[in-house]
């Protein structure tokens, strides 16, 4: 009972007070709060901002899980191989899974930011740039992006990882002996063994990249001129800086249910597989 109250408290208080506060306008310096029922929903779905940022949230979590599972399969396969680089190199790999989203964030904007970076003093050897990166509506979002992907792909290779090694090593033999190459194995019996973790992991990293705010925030604010303001800056926006807390409430409200449509979309589809499987 203690533990079942401790949850109500931490999870559950706060969101039933979220959709409260939706309902209202609130006054921040007054302190009065009018019932506006569905408003501020009505206001936000058709506001500029939220359908803006509803498209670039979109592609920031498309881009972001998209190229964290293809390039976190690819190194996963690369550490799978028998080398004794591979056994220092693994270990290593971590390290921008365990550093703050701040950390990332400072690191990669002093990598991008500025005509003397240290990436556009790399192109610069071949003639290229400088490119402002960030000062850009065209290359920001592509640039957090990246920030995102090189933070999470250690996540997705051990995740990999761990699927690799459950696959069992009679499969590869057997598909071998009938003459398989290289790429008929992966097609055959790698992407199948991996299939269950694919799904797993496309579901953790929408989930959690509809709602990642440290990133984006620190390397661009929600700029330039809202080219990088997905819908967890524009909560931020609303709320804490035009003080506007039903309109942020709501806002939040709409991307948690987007999540839940994330969640219900893959847990239909893993039901509809159970069925198939099971017939």
């Amino acid at each position: 009972m203690p533990a079942l109250l401790i949850i109500i408290a931490i999870y559950v208080a706060p969101i039933v007070d979220v959709v409260r506060i939706s309902l209202f306008h609130k006054s921040l310096f007054g302190g009065i709060e009018h019932f506006v029922a569905l408003d501020n929903y009505t206001a936000a779905l058709q506001s500029t901002d939220f359908q803006n940022g509803l498209g670039l949230t979109l592609m920031w979590t498309a881009g972001s899980v998209i190229f964290d599972v293809i390039l976190g399969l690819i190194v996963s396969l690369i550490l799978m191989e028998r080398h004794i680089v591979n056994r220092i190199v693994r270990p290593l790999i971590l390290l921008p899974w365990v550093l703050s989203g701040v950390v990332v964030a400072y690191l990669w904007r002093w990598m991008l930011e500025g005509n003397q970076s240290p990436i556009n003093v790399i192109l610069s050897v071949f003639h290229l740039g400088p490119y402002h990166w960030l000062a850009q509506p065209g290359w920001a979002l592509a640039s957090v992006i990246i920030a995102n992907v090189w933070k999470s792909i250690p996540f997705t290779t051990v995740m990999y990882l761990a699927g690799l090694s459950a696959i069992p090593s009679d499969l590869y033999e057997a598909a071998a002996i009938d003459g398989a190459n290289a790429w008929q194995r992966f097609r055959a019996v790698t992407l199948p063994g991996l299939q269950h973790i694919s799904a797993v992991l496309v579901l953790l990293l929408t989930i959690w990249t509809v709602t990642f705010f440290d990133v984006v925030y620190v390397m661009t604010g929600g700029g330039p001129i809202d080219s990088t303001l997905i819908l967890p800056l524009l909560v931020y926006k609303d709320a804490f800086q035009n003080l506007d807390f039903g309109s942020g409430s709501a806002v939040a409200i709409l991307l948690a249910l987007i999540n839940a449509v994330f969640l219900a979309i893959y847990a239909m589809a893993f039901e509809r597989r159970q069925t198939v499987l099971e017939v």
